[in-house]
């Protein structure tokens, strides 16, 4: 690449990539990355020696979309640097940290429930009730500040606190639950 006269910095490609086959391409390369994990998956017997290689595969697939974004981003930028790499602000990297650790507390606790009460209503239940209280009824028994809202809400450090409470409520009786047919495997 050749750098401007003017600024000293690289010249960017003069071909504009329309959206369209940007999105189609990500689309494709998401099939195509996600399909192999999917193939392998269907093809390995669901025994207990299997479980490591079907995490492996589990994980691959889940991580396809985002091998896809990065190809297709090297694609048609064919350069690395905007992908952002440095840490950027403390608080969005914790957000990022703590938001998945928080989803994945709050499934475990509905699952755990689904499981004990062998109904999937009374997770529904706890769903659309939790939606409630935290979008409708704590809100408005706040004041609007900035620490209330960096505390409170679906994305507030509460909830996070919240999720690891219960998380270890239901893993301390986790024991309690019914034996699964697939343990028996």
């Amino acid at each position: 690449m050749a750098a401007s006269a003017s600024s000293g910095t690289p010249d960017l490609p003069s071909t504009i990539v329309s959206p369209k086959i940007t999105i189609i391409t990500f689309v494709i390369l998401t099939f195509l990355f996600s399909s192999v994990f999917w193939y392998l998956t269907s093809q390995t017997s669901l025994v207990a020696e299997n479980k490591n290689q079907l995490m492996i595969y589990a994980v691959g697939a889940m991580w396809g979309p985002t091998f896809a974004a990065v190809v297709t981003r090297l694609i048609f930028q064919r350069n690395p640097k905007g992908f952002g790499l440095g840490l950027g602000n403390p608080v969005w990297l914790a957000l990022g940290i703590l938001l998945p650790i928080a989803a994945g507390l709050l499934m475990f606790g509905t699952a755990w429930l689904r499981l004990a009460s062998g109904s999937v209503w009374v997770a529904v239940l706890f769903h659309g009730f939790w939606n409630y209280f935290i979008q409708q009824f704590y809100p408005a028994l706040t004041a609007k500040t900035d620490s209330g809202e960096m505390m409170l809400g679906e994305f507030g450090w509460f909830v996070t606190v919240f999720y690891v409470a219960l998380a270890l409520v239901f893993w301390h009786f986790r024991d309690r639950l019914p034996k699964m047919p697939a343990e028996r495997v």
